[in-house]
């Protein structure tokens, strides 16, 4: 313990495991999703190299209680996956 009360116990709570999740074909590309909660659907794209974990792990458990959020990858994620076989 650090005597720091405001910065003990914080953190990001790990999302719940998708409700869903898989591929889609868009072209040459296979594009990953995962879809989370249930609700009025709301969509999460992330941008440049990050990932659906790096970039939205804080935010889809707090979005999950109220939207069917459809997180899915970006073109350069995918096709990185795909070079390695996912």
């Amino acid at each position: 313990m650090t005597g720091d009360s405001a910065s003990e116990g914080a953190g990001t709570v790990a999302p719940a495991p998708p409700r869903s999740s898989g591929y889609v074909d868009v072209g040459a590309l296979e594009i990953y999703y995962e879809r989370h909660g249930q609700g009025s659907p709301m969509l999460l794209l992330h941008g440049a190299f990050g990932t659906i974990e790096s970039c939205f792990a804080g935010l889809l458990p707090v979005l999950a209680e109220h939207y069917q959020v459809i997180a899915g990858s970006s073109r350069v994620t995918a096709a990185l996956a795909m070079s390695t076989g996912r």
